[in-house]
């Protein structure tokens, strides 16, 4: 889950796409924060500054990613983040690594990773890690401007280090249908993504900026709300194109 501008919706989309996948699909889902704001994992009700293991003792060698694993349900689990992320270099990371490992990848059906709103060393190692990309994206011009580089930088990693990688999809995000202005960066997105273009928009919601306070997913706090409801055909969407 990429994108180099914050306040998109990232963290949320990881969240409740990790949530739906597990819950409503019965598939076994990871999580994996490499946020060095740890959002996902505050979000999910895990104190970020608690000292605990986590993502960064599997990127610096120190534990496996099976040792820093939490469980937030049955088939739903976080590898977190903690404030020790802000201190990785780029001198401590060898990019022919892969966090992710045929064993311990062979354990989940769905594997998603939250990256912060940079195009830094923890977001490549992400991209270098993972098969697909999917970008969120607000529905505001100036969200536009910098998914061009964001392509650039996906294509390069596909060329020098990860092959596999490929854009599997692009996300609206805070989406007004009653605004001309919403509605055109739809359509501009579909100029010029295609079919790459989920149809599901989600839409503001206040419920959804709530829902990181109390550390849950919004199918738990408002269940019957208009996000919740986006965001499971989101997740059908995601499933329907596998």
């Amino acid at each position: 889950m990429v994108n180099q501008k914050g306040g998109v919706g990232k963290t949320t989309t990881a969240i409740n796409l990790g949530y739906a996948l597990a819950e409503f699909h019965q598939k076994r889902t990871l999580l994996i924060d490499v946020d060095t704001q740890a959002n996902a994992t505050s979000s999910l009700g895990f104190d970020p500054d608690e000292e605990r293991a986590s993502i960064y003792d599997v990127l610096t060698h120190r534990m496996t990613l099976e040792q820093v694993l939490v469980r937030r349900s049955d088939r739903f689990w976080l590898a977190p983040a903690n404030m020790h992320l802000s201190g990785l270099s780029a001198r401590e990371v060898n990019f022919s690594d892969r966090f992710l490992t045929p064993s311990n990848s062979a354990l989940f059906d769905y594997i998603i990773i939250d990256c912060p709103p940079s195009l830094g060393v923890l977001t490549v190692l992400a991209l270098a890690t993972a098969t697909e990309v999917i970008i969120p994206v607000q529905a505001q011009y100036l969200a536009l401007e910098g998914t061009a580089t964001l392509l650039k930088t996906v294509e390069l990693i596909r060329r020098k280090i990860n092959r596999k990688l490929r854009i599997g999809g692009v996300l609206c995000t805070m989406f007004d249908p009653r605004t001309r202005l919403s509605r055109g960066i739809y359509q501009k997105l579909m100029d010029h993504f295609g079919t790459l273009v989920f149809e599901t928009r989600i839409s503001r919601d206040v419920r959804l900026e709530e829902c990181p306070a109390y550390g849950v997913p919004i199918f738990e706090y408002a269940a019957s709300s208009r996000a919740a409801k986006l965001y499971r055909e989101f997740t059908n969407e995601v499933v329907a194109r596998e």
